[in-house]
């Protein structure tokens, strides 16, 4: 099952609400980077950056007890997840994922 959620957009920082349960995600577009030390986080820590009609996420500091998906893929807490978000029209977005995780082998 895929959750249903709603991106929104302002300066400086992109929300992602989640329709199941109080989530949220931010994902910070001010043009700062990843903080020399974070504390690992359920969603972790995002940036983002517009390439063209693009957005590119780049999250890092995830903790490592949650999965990658329903089927329970695991990860470590050294996860990289590189995320490009594309409107191809109303209603209609394509979504790119790169994961990166040197701490998990499976």
């Amino acid at each position: 099952m895929l959750d249903t959620f709603k991106i929104l957009h302002s300066a400086g920082t992109t929300l992602v609400l989640f329709e199941e349960g109080p989530r949220f995600r931010q994902i910070f577009t001010d043009g700062r980077s990843h903080p020399q030390e974070m504390n690992p986080a359920w969603f972790g820590y995002s940036v983002g950056k517009w390439e063209g009609d693009t957005l590119v996420v780049d999250t890092q500091g995830l903790n490592d007890q949650s999965w990658l998906d329903p089927a329970g893929h695991p990860h470590s807490d050294q996860i990289r997840i590189i995320e490009r978000f594309q409107r191809k029209n109303l209603g209609q977005m394509d979504v790119e994922l790169t994961f990166e995780d040197p701490g998990c082998l499976s």
